[in-house]
């Protein structure tokens, strides 16, 4: 419909040993997102993708 999706990048996060990789704490507030996976299971949602990111990143490092 045009109209903003707000989230607020609320800082970088300093960090030791990783700097290349930026990492930061982000707020949705009132944001329009689509649910990946069941609800509540957002956790376990995230752990199995990193897995298979992590495969992904081996395989085409090989």
């Amino acid at each position: 419909n045009g109209e903003r999706n707000p989230f607020y990048i609320q800082r970088l996060k300093d960090k030791l040993g990783n700097r290349s990789n930026a990492s930061s704490e982000i707020e949705f507030n009132n944001t329009q997102a689509w649910l990946l996976g069941k609800e509540h299971d957002g956790v376990k949602t995230i752990i199995e993708m990193v897995h298979g990111t992590r495969l992904d990143a081996a395989v085409g490092s090989a």
